[in-house]
């Protein structure tokens, strides 16, 4: 068996960066979806609309995100599905170009989840704090 004095340097940083990495202390990652008949509103589709009311375009919110347009309105649409109801309001372009804006629904969407999403987060921790605080 090799002792550190033989290791090569290599070998001893990854050493040290494993024991760094052990050093890391154990965190909850938990992210949140609402589901109907399938899975439709996430982290994901919340940034798109807290995007889309920021920017005021749809367009915008998927340059943003790194999405393609129909990508988004397929994310919207679905989530419009979901709930029954619209989450934006478009008007078409022209030469000012088109507008787009979160409903009633949209902000209450939005707020509904975010507000859910902390108290939660608040509860997990606490759990996990609970049945984890030895690791």
């Amino acid at each position: 068996m090799e002792n550190a004095k033989n290791r090569p340097a290599e070998t001893e940083a990854q050493a040290r960066n494993a024991q760094d990495l052990g050093s890391e202390k154990l965190r909850l990652d938990a992210r949140f979806h609402l589901s109907k008949d399938r899975g439709f509103y996430g982290p994901g589709t919340h940034r798109l609309l807290l995007l889309t009311e920021e920017t005021g375009s749809l367009l915008e919110a998927c340059r943003r995100m790194g999405l393609s347009y129909s990508k988004g309105r397929k994310i919207v649409s679905l989530t419009e599905q979901q709930i029954g109801c619209p989450v934006i309001e478009r008007q078409q372009g022209g030469r000012s170009g088109g507008h787009s804006s979160l409903t009633e629904e949209g902000q209450k969407l939005i707020r509904c989840y975010h507000d859910f999403c902390v108290e939660a987060e608040e509860c997990l921790n606490e759990l996990f704090q609970k049945h984890f605080h030895t690791f």
